[in-house]
């Protein structure tokens, strides 16, 4: 988002952060809500509306070429539904793991989040990287503005409305992951 904010959108590098509060108060909202919910006999449900969530606000994101009112709720939506799906997973994660192992799952879980932080934003400088030109995507990256990039605009918001595709698209497969995984358990 901030990517798209910054570059084909042309805002600042602290407007942009500023614009996408909406996002970390969803997340934060419904991880704390659910947090604090007795959800022991939700959380499956949860980890489902959380990743359906995700990937229809993707999907929403992945149209937007303007900042209105459509961007905000798939903003919050993708927030609203990580919150949803982060928490109950987590939960489940840490109690299948006996007492004494704890710490060794929550560093795995943290090792793994960071890789697929690491992984998702090579992803989205790939995808962007075959509709513009590198530097062009460093420049939007950093916020400076370069002579000749309105030439290239189109192009960048179809890279980055692919990425929120792809993004979506991984959100819909651990969805049946899940749902897959559920009924050969039951």
């Amino acid at each position: 988002v901030i990517i798209m904010l910054q570059g084909p959108l042309g805002i600042s590098p602290l407007r942009s952060s500023i614009m996408v509060i909406p996002y970390a108060l969803s997340l934060s909202v419904s991880s704390y809500l659910v947090g604090n919910l007795n959800t022991r006999k939700m959380e499956n449900d949860l980890i489902y509306a959380g990743l359906f969530l995700s990937f229809f606000g993707s999907l929403i994101l992945s149209l937007i070429r303007s900042i209105n009112v459509p961007f905000y709720i798939g903003l919050v939506m993708v927030g609203f539904g990580i919150g949803l799906f982060y928490t109950p997973s987590n939960a489940i994660l840490m109690s299948a793991a006996p007492p004494d192992r704890r710490g060794s799952a929550a560093g795995m879980r943290t090792v793994i989040l960071n890789m697929g932080s690491v992984i998702g934003m090579s992803l989205v400088f790939t995808i962007v990287a075959l509709y513009v030109p590198e530097n062009v995507l460093s420049y939007a990256f950093l916020g400076i503005k370069i002579s000749g990039f309105e030439s290239v605009k189109n192009s960048f918001m179809r890279g980055i409305s692919i990425t929120f595709i792809v993004s979506g698209i991984a959100s819909l497969l651990a969805l049946m992951t899940v749902l897959i995984e559920r009924v050969s358990y039951s």
